[in-house]
């Protein structure tokens, strides 16, 4: 790992709390890739504030203190969460990283995070994904635990992938800027899923994408969030994400029929599953509302609305 000059790209936004949480959470996980008997990582934390306020300066300046890696402080003024990844990934470009890892403000990352994620580095892939853990602040039903609705897809140890997103990535900066060299779509700030827009654009031109099981991180759910209503929300916006991520990929034209079809297979088979599962007090039932939820989406999406959540990050 010595040989490579390796960025932790994080975008922030009046989080500080669970900010603060990640920075602890890696600093552990590097010093003990330190105390393992490893070579010394050379290893950078770039934070990208994306508030009006500078939400996180003071809280980086007082960390950085006594932190044991260097940290990186930009703050990008136009508000969205590509013109922030950008900033991070422009910074990386102009100071020479040779990889650079995204984690999200609300995750943690495993002791030994950093040093399996050191393998990676070795592989011939544009990008590698590794495993995000749910971790409950709060009770959640067992109704909505049986959904696995905050489950995320999870893949054999070193194994070829065509899709990723961010969080918990580790992004071949060389082979990036030697074979794409684009950045992720700024058009999608109010929208969602430029970040899978930009693997999936990887993949189409001919990179290839990884899976690493070992480097573990955690997604934090709060109270709010481990909730029926948000998990609807939620895949309400997955439909409204997935809608438009077509339509940027592969263009209306080709896929505007094949994604009405789906949103009314997910309205038709949420509304079985809801009232066949309902009367019997299954869990299951939830996921007629998520099918609801999502087609609903999808039609939204394609008459032109996006999710308010979106417009105000």
């Amino acid at each position: 790992m010595s040989r490579n000059k390796v960025a932790v790209g994080i975008i922030t936004k009046e989080r500080n709390s669970g900010l603060k949480r990640l920075l602890k959470s890696i600093e552990y996980s590097y010093e003990s890739c330190l105390d393992s008997g490893s070579k010394k990582c050379s290893v950078w934390v770039v934070v990208c504030d994306n508030s009006e306020c500078s939400s996180a300066k003071n809280l980086i300046e007082e960390i950085r203190e006594t932190a044991a890696f260097d940290i990186v402080y930009l703050r990008e003024e136009k508000k969205g969460i590509p013109f922030a990844r950008n900033k991070i990934l422009k910074y990386c470009r102009k100071h020479g990283y040779s990889h650079l890892s995204f984690l999200d403000d609300d995750q943690t990352v495993e002791k030994g995070w950093f040093e399996n994620y050191k393998e990676s580095l070795n592989w011939d892939y544009d990008a590698v994904f590794a495993p995000v853990l749910p971790v409950f602040e709060s009770e959640i039903s067992d109704r909505l635990k049986e959904t696995r609705v905050y489950n995320r897809k999870r893949f054999m140890h070193n194994r070829r992938i065509n899709e990723g997103r961010t969080g918990n990535c580790l992004i071949n900066l060389k082979k990036h800027w030697e074979k794409h060299g684009f950045f992720f779509n700024e058009n999608m700030k109010n929208i969602g899923g430029s970040d899978y827009v930009f693997f999936k654009k990887i993949v189409k031109n001919n990179g290839v994408l990884g899976w690493n099981d070992r480097a573990v991180s955690y997604e934090h759910y709060s109270r709010e969030r481990a909730s029926l209503i948000w998990a609807v929300k939620r895949n309400y916006r997955d439909g409204i994400t997935s809608f438009n991520v077509n339509m940027e990929l592969y263009g209306r034209s080709e896929k505007i029929n094949a994604l009405l079809v789906k949103s009314l297979e997910k309205i038709f088979s949420g509304l079985i599953r809801f009232f066949i599962l309902f009367p019997l007090g299954s869990g299951q039932y939830y996921k007629g509302l998520f099918n609801l939820a999502k087609g609903f989406g999808i039609i939204a999406a394609m008459t032109g609305k996006s999710y308010a959540e979106y417009k105000n990050r």
